[in-house]
């Protein structure tokens, strides 16, 4: 059985389209999804807020839709009901007319091994050693939404890194290549006759 913590976490992000420029926020607590993503003490209520939740399930945050905004408010090109609604790593909103993604961004950090936080009786998960206080260790981060937490010793991740270039953690398939998720240059040029056909498609005035 896999030498797992619970201690793993992600930075939640949230990517916003102004004119051709891509810029980025991290979130800690519910925002006003509006231009500035202010707190939410300082939004409308009448204002799609998004709430960033643990990664259950794979989803990272929820959307409420206020019934002032029905019909203002598209996921992946869908239109989004008054309520609460599930968001998942990536996800496009369009909130009255302006874009967002969110995304979370892990990464695999060396840490020492500490039998208050890891546990105790805790081994590597590739040499199969047992660690000791004070060890070097790489705690897997997990895909987004999806936490892992399986142990190595920071020498065995490191050469697994070095030996294979494709190495993905055998618990999760977590790939320390991917880096920090952002919407791709050819999704940020085709999005503008995305969203029309989206408007178009669910009865919403065009933008000519």
């Amino acid at each position: 059985m896999p030498n797992q913590t619970s201690t793993t976490q992600s930075t939640l992000s949230v990517w916003r389209l102004v004119g051709d420029l891509l810029t980025s926020q991290s979130i800690v607590g519910q925002v006003a999804l509006t231009g500035a993503l202010d707190p939410v003490d300082a939004g409308s209520p009448a204002t799609p807020r998004l709430v960033p939740l643990a990664g259950e399930g794979g989803a990272l945050a929820a959307i409420l839709v206020p019934p002032e905004a029905e019909g203002a408010v598209l996921c992946d090109g869908g239109a989004l009901c008054p309520g609460l609604h599930l968001i998942r790593h990536a996800d496009q909103l369009e909130v009255d007319g302006q874009t967002f993604w969110v995304a979370a961004s892990v990464s695999a950090d060396v840490t020492t091994y500490d039998p208050a936080i890891h546990g105790d009786d805790v081994y590597c998960f590739v040499t199969k050693v047992r660690l000791h206080p004070g060890d070097e260790i790489v705690s897997c981060p997990g895909r987004p939404g999806v936490p892992c937490g399986i142990i190595y010793r920071r020498a065995a991740w490191e050469m697994a890194l070095e030996s294979d270039p494709r190495f993905r953690c055998p618990g999760c398939r977590f790939d320390p290549s991917e880096g920090v998720w952002k919407p791709s240059v050819p999704e940020i040029s085709s999005l503008k006759s995305f969203l029309e056909k989206a408007r178009r498609a669910h009865g919403g005035p065009s933008e000519n």
